[in-house]
Order: structure tokens, then C-alpha cells, then sequence
């Protein structure tokens, strides 16, 4: 069975304000909601998040979701077969909320049981991982945005000009645009 997952996952969901309507082109790298993706196969889910206006919710860069982090998880947590997540914290590591949302992390590692959380990060200054939860770690099946890629940061535009990715049975690949 090919291991299918999504890279930045929640960005198939509806944005959430004007912030959102004007960084969907910049921040989109799924076009299914979280449920159509597990419906076409994908078990394992990227999210990221940010607190808005007091609420977590899954976020790339200036873009958010209309559904809160929790409503996200909570349908994740549900479904039939027990899907794999990484949780990122979408922002800088020294800022104030980052330590509010580690502690809002190991809350939701105990809640959300149904789900095999593989790792804690945080995106900003460099990517880093805080704490490794589990051993399913996966491969991208995308290319990043580097380079001469990053003058023009739109994954959908890059999805398209790049060629599919290669499934495999050991490891979740993380694709955009599943």
C-alpha cells in the first residue's frame, strides 16, 4: 500500500479573513479539505499553527483556516483508520506564544489519541524539530521552494511545472496537491 501524505495539509481548508484571501496564492499547497484527502488515501497530515485572535489555527505564513486547529484535530482523531501528524509551530521559536503553544502541544498529544504524532517543530529561524515523538518520519515528494524557486514562492505554480512524485510502502511521501 503506498504511503500517501500531504505537506502543509490544512491549506485545503477555507481561509479565514482578509489576510488569508490575499496570501492564498502564496500559501496554498493543498486544493482537497482534510477529509477529502483521507477519502483519496492520505494518512498522514502536516499541520502548522498560529494563534488568531486567541484561537490556534492551522496557518501558513499570513494564511489561516476558517476551522480552529481543534476542529481539524478532532476530525483527524475520528476517522476509521489512525492517521500520522506533525504539529509546527508556524513561526518563530522566541516568540511568546510559542512556549503557550508548547504547552497547548503536549495537551493535545494526550487528547487527540487517535492520532500517531510523529513530531514537535518550530518554522522559524531555521526549521527545527523539538521533540520526536515517533519513527514514522516521511520523505517529500515535492520539490522545496529554493533557489530560483523562491522568487516566485507559489506552490501551485511549482506543483504544476513539476513532475509527480514517487509513492513508496515504507515511508509517507508528503505531496502538494494530492
Amino acid at each position: 500500500m503506498e504511503k500517501i501524505g500531504t505537506h502543509n495539509s490544512a491549506t485545503g481548508e477555507r481561509g479565514n479573513g482578509i489576510l488569508s484571501f490575499f496570501g492564498k496564492p502564496f500559501a496554498k499547497c493543498q486544493s482537497k479539505t482534510i477529509r477529502e484527502q483521507y477519502e483519496s488515501g492520505c494518512r498522514f497530515f502536516d499541520l502548522r499553527a498560529k494563534k488568531v485572535n486567541g484561537t490556534w489555527r492551522c496557518a501558513h505564513g499570513f494564511w489561516t483556516t476558517k476551522r480552529t486547529l481543534h476542529d481539524i484535530l478532532n476530525e483527524i482523531n475520528n476517522f476509521d483508520d489512525v492517521c500520522v501528524a506533525t504539529l509546527t509551530y508556524e513561526g518563530y521559536c522566541d516568540e511568546p506564544y510559542f512556549i503557550e503553544f508548547k504547552a497547548e502541544a503536549e495537551d493535545i498529544f494526550k487528547k487527540y489519541d487517535g492520532i500517531q504524532f510523529q513530531y514537535f517543530a518550530a518554522k522559524l529561524p531555521t526549521w527545527t524539530i523539538f521533540e520526536k515523538i515517533g519513527k514514522n518520519y516521511p520523505i517529500q515528494g515535492f520539490k522545496p521552494i529554493v533557489g530560483m524557486r523562491s522568487l516566485l514562492p507559489i506552490p501551485w505554480l511549482w506543483h504544476k511545472l513539476s513532475k509527480k512524485p514517487t509513492f513508496n510502502d515504507k515511508k509517507f511521501t508528503l505531496v502538494d496537491f494530492l
